[in-house]
Parts: C-alpha cells; structure tokens; sequence
C-alpha cells in the first residue's frame, strides 16, 4: 500500500512539474499596421497586454509556461484577441476562433485582411 501511495505521489509531482516556457506569436498579414490587446482569464483573474504595434508582415511574441504535455495548443489563458487597423475597425476572437486560427499555425495567431472584411465591410 505504501508503495502505492509513494508512486501515485512521485507520478502527481512529476505531472504537475513538468511545465515549460513557450512563445505565442501574432502575425499580421494585412497590409497595413495594427494594434493588439490580449486577454488572459484564469482562475486569478483577466489580465490584459497591450503589444506594440505590429507592422505589415510582422509579428509580435509573448512567452507563456503552460504544461509541456499540452505544447500543442496555444497558451491555455489566451481567451480573446481584438485587433484594430488603421481605419478603426476592430475584430474580436474568442476562444474557439483562436484555436481555428492556430490549427494551421500551432503557436501563432494569424490576423489576415480578410478578418477585417468579415467584421467591418470595406
């Protein structure tokens, strides 16, 4: 029985221990700047991060530490990106949109001109 206990220990510490540090990226493929602000939810609560602006065919990168058996998935506490252009029209992704874009990408969120398209016309 102790044994037991002592392995299923041992297993939970290595679990939880197991943790490294990552780099999101965002990547704008419009032609034109935009402004970023990311929103983190967890259980301590929201926080935001405003990047520096991000040019034409750039990208901008934040680190994470986010479970090394979850290295697939971009930062667990990403819950919203809203991006502005030039023009001041703003989208808005949430979770779920988030993990479309990064399906393609793994750890970068792609902005792309149709995005903006989609939320504000011409």
């Amino acid at each position: 029985m102790f044994f037991k206990c002592s392995l299923l220990a041992a297993v939970i510490i290595f679990v939880s221990g197991c943790s490294s540090v990552y780099w999101g990226s965002i990547k704008n493929n419009t032609s034109e700047g935009i402004h970023v602000k990311l929103t983190f939810s967890n259980e301590y609560g929201t926080q935001i991060l405003e990047l520096q602006p991000i040019k034409s065919q750039e990208n901008e990168l934040w680190h994470y530490e986010q479970s090394s058996l979850v290295k697939t998935k971009i930062d667990k506490d990403l819950s919203q990106v809203e991006a502005t252009n030039s023009n001041g029209c703003t989208i808005t992704l949430n979770r779920d949109a988030i993990d479309k874009k990064v399906e393609n990408h793994e750890l970068e969120v792609v902005i792309e001109p149709q995005d903006f398209i989609d939320s504000c016309g011409k």
